[in-house]
C-alpha cells in the first residue's frame, strides 16, 4: 500500500483486482481490506471489490480495517476515525475496524467512535502492546486478553483478535476471556449528511429555524467568481490562491468551491497542485478539516479534485470516467450549462443524472 500519491488512482485499483481475482478463484469467504493507513487506497480496492462483484454475479462480505499511526488517533493521510467511516461508508461493509498500529490499552478510546457511529459491526485487533528496542514484543497473552477486557465490558466490538506480536497463545487467552461477554449489539444512525475532511461533516439541520443551520461554502477559490484567485493561478502563486482559501475557512466555510476553469489554466494540473498543497501543505492544519466541492464544466477536472483530494473526498464513492461506473456512486451534480445566459441540459448531464445510484 504506497501512499496514493505516488499511484495513479485507476493503477492501484488494476491491481487490487488481479489480487481479489485469485483469492475469489480460490475460495475465500469475505474479503479483508485491512492496514489502511490511506483512505484513497481503501476506496481503490472497494472499487475494485464493486468491479469483481459486478463480473462474477456473486456478492461475498466485506471487512474494512484502517490504522492508525500514533495516538492521534489519526490515518497516516490524517483522517479522524469517524472520518474514515463517513469517507467508506458508501461501500457497506459487513464490518468495520481498526487494526496494528498500538496495543489494546491505547486503542480503546478509538475503537468507541467507530463503535458509536458505524451502523454495522465492529471489530479491532491491536499490537501485542509497543514493541521493544529490538522490534519485538514482549506482552503476554494473558496480559493482553486482561487489557483487551475492557472492549467487551462495554460492548465495544462485535470481534476482538491480535495483529502484530501476537501468537496462538494470545488469540487463545483472548478468546477465553471474550465468551463471557456479549457482543455489540448493532444499532441504527440517524439518517444524516456526513461529508468527511479530515474531520467529519455531520450535517445537522434545525427544521425549526433552518437559516441558522445553513452549510457555509466558501467561494473565492473559483476562477470563474474571484479575479484574485484567477490571477494567482496564472501567476502560479499558490501561496496567494492559499491564503484566500484559508481565510474563508477562518471566516466558517464548511466546504470550499473550487473551479479551475479557464483557456488560459491546466485546469486538471492547477486542480492537483491546489488541493494536494490545501490538504499536505502548511495551512492544512485548517484546510484539512473541510470538504470540497469541484464545480466543472469538465468532467475530468472535477474528478482529478477527488483523485488529489486523496482521503478528504467528501465521503463519495470512487467517480471514474466514463460516468456508467458502480451503483455505489453518490454524486450531488448541479448541472447548469448557460452557452447563450440560459439553463440548458444536453444529453451528456441527462444521461449521467438519470442513472441509477
Amino acid at each position: 500500500q504506497a501512499p496514493s500519491v505516488c499511484r495513479p488512482f485507476l493503477q492501484v485499483v488494476d491491481a487490487y483486482y488481479q489480487q481479489l481475482e485469485g483469492l475469489y478463484a480460490g475460495g475465500v469467504d469475505l474479503f479483508l481490506v485491512e492496514t489502511i493507513f490511506d483512505t484513497l487506497n481503501a476506496k481503490a480496492a472497494v472499487y475494485a471489490l464493486e468491479k469483481l462483484f459486478a463480473d462474477t454475479g456473486v456478492r461475498i462480505p466485506v471487512f474494512i480495517s484502517g490504522t492508525i499511526v500514533d495516538n492521534s488517533g489519526r490515518t497516516l493521510s490524517g483522517q479522524t476515525n469517524e472520518a474514515f467511516w463517513n469517507s467508506i461508508s458508501h461501500a457497506k461493509p459487513l464490518a468495520i475496524g481498526l487494526n496494528c498500529a498500538l496495543g489494546a490499552s491505547d486503542m480503546k478510546k478509538y475503537v468507541a467512535n467507530p463503535s458509536a457511529c458505524a451502523d454495522c459491526y465492529v471489530f479491532c485487533y491491536p499490537n501485542a502492546g509497543l514493541p521493544n528496542a529490538m522490534g519485538g514484543y514482549d506482552q503476554k497473552g494473558s496480559e493482553m486478553a486482561e487489557e483487551i477486557r475492557p472492549f467487551c465490558e462495554e460492548n465495544l466490538v462485535n470481534a476482538i483478535g491480535g495483529c502484530c506480536g501476537t501468537t496462538p497463545e494470545h488469540i487463545a487467552a483472548i478468546a477465553a476471556m471474550a465468551k463471557a461477554y456479549p457482543p455489540r449489539p448493532l444499532h441504527p444512525v440517524e439518517p444524516l449528511l456526513r461529508l468527511s475532511g479530515l474531520e467529519p461533516l455531520n450535517y445537522t439541520p434545525d427544521a425549526t429555524n433552518m437559516r441558522r443551520t445553513f452549510l457555509n461554502i466558501g467561494e473565492r477559490c473559483n476562477v470563474a467568481g474571484s479575479i484574485m484567485f484567477k490571477k494567482a493561478i496564472v501567476n502560479n502563486d499558490y501561496d496567494t490562491a492559499l491564503s484566500i482559501a484559508l481565510k474563508q475557512v477562518q471566516q466558517g466555510a464548511d466546504v470550499l468551491d473550487i473551479n479551475m476553469d479557464d483557456g488560459l489554466i491546466d485546469g486538471v494540473a492547477a486542480m492537483t497542485k491546489f488541493v494536494n498543497l490545501c490538504i499536505a501543505g502548511e495551512p492544512s492544519r485548517c484546510l484539512g478539516g473541510v470538504g470540497l466541492d469541484a464545480p466543472s464544466d469538465a468532467f475530468h477536472v472535477a474528478y482529478q479534485c477527488y483523485v488529489a483530494s486523496q482521503s478528504k473526498s467528501s465521503g463519495l464513492g470512487p467517480v471514474v470516467p466514463p460516468f456508467g461506473c458502480c451503483p455505489f456512486v453518490r454524486l450531488i451534480m448541479l448541472a447548469l450549462q448557460e452557452p447563450s445566459g440560459q439553463v440548458s441540459l444536453n444529453s451528456l448531464c441527462v444521461r449521467t443524472l438519470c442513472r441509477p445510484s
